[in-house]
């Protein structure tokens, strides 16, 4: 039988053994640590990831409330606002943040934002039919008013050439009749197109006082929806939400409103 021992001394064999196991241990030591490394750089990557898709969805999130915010303003607005409005880029660009949602929420998320969307898109059609007649009226109020201004410079021009006649002391009758008739005719058409514009204005005031009552009727519509949009977003967030008592600090805040825009609608004259 070969005997190692023979050819190597036993110390230096036990050195070598000694050695072979200290560089076992190490390489063991080593392996284990790559795999700890690895593991962690792998949890660092996921966690990276994560805050990643979660910032990214905070921000679309947020922006997505802040345009509903933006949206409700708007309604509430427009029965004084120009329908040149529905061009204006920034008006079509008002819900440019909640059509991302989908590429961040979870399905059921997803369904309560859609339910949401086609709720304001449908509220802002069905108002618009309402808001022609406003807008006719308005122009034709402004039509008035640019010929009661020329009739008023008109009759003005009559007045002045009639005082400068009679501080001559010039009394021709047929030319200061003729400057008294002109100066009637303006005078009475002025008083017929104020009073056409009067009735305009109350007819304008009749309108405005129904449609802004249809508004505030689609904001209160809209609660319950964007109730639960908020609660879909801050539990997607990670947040606590009290959501009844949100949406009971909801109802109020309509309530209160609503008895604001009631008081303001009643001093506007409509006869």
């Amino acid at each position: 039988m070969f005997d190692i021992t023979k050819i190597i001394p036993e110390v230096i064999l036990g050195t070598i053994i000694g050695s072979l196991i200290t560089l076992l241990g190490v390489w063991l030591n080593n392996s284990g640590a790559l795999k700890r490394l690895k593991v962690q750089l792998d949890n660092e990557t996921v966690q990276r990831i994560r805050e990643r898709e979660y910032n990214i969805k905070k921000e679309i999130y947020l922006r997505a409330v802040e345009e509903l915010a933006m949206v409700k303003n708007f309604i509430l607005k427009l029965p004084n606002l120009d329908l040149n409005v529905f061009n204006d880029q920034n008006f079509q660009n008002i819900s440019s943040g909640i059509s991302k949602i989908p590429v961040v929420a979870n399905i059921d998320t997803i369904k309560v934002i859609t339910n949401l969307n086609m709720y304001i898109s449908k509220s802002i059609f069905s108002l618009f039919p309402d808001k022609l007649p406003i807008e006719d009226l308005r122009i034709r109020i402004n039509i008035l008013s640019t010929q009661m201004d020329n009739c008023s410079k008109k009759r003005d021009i009559f007045i002045n050439e009639m005082t400068i006649a009679n501080l001559k002391g010039n009394y021709d009758q047929a030319y200061w009749e003729k400057l008294k008739s002109n100066n009637d005719f303006y005078t009475q058409e002025f008083d017929k197109l104020f009073l056409e514009r009067t009735k305009n204005y109350h007819e304008l005031n009749s309108l405005i006082k129904r449609f802004s009552s249809k508004c505030f009727a689609a904001i209160v519509g809209m609660v319950d929806l964007e109730t639960e949009a908020i609660s879909c977003i801050r539990s997607e967030l990670s947040m606590d939400c009290d959501i009844d008592d949100y949406k009971s600090s909801i109802k109020r805040s309509m309530q209160e409103a609503e008895a604001e825009l009631n008081k303001f609608l009643i001093s506007m004259p409509t006869e």
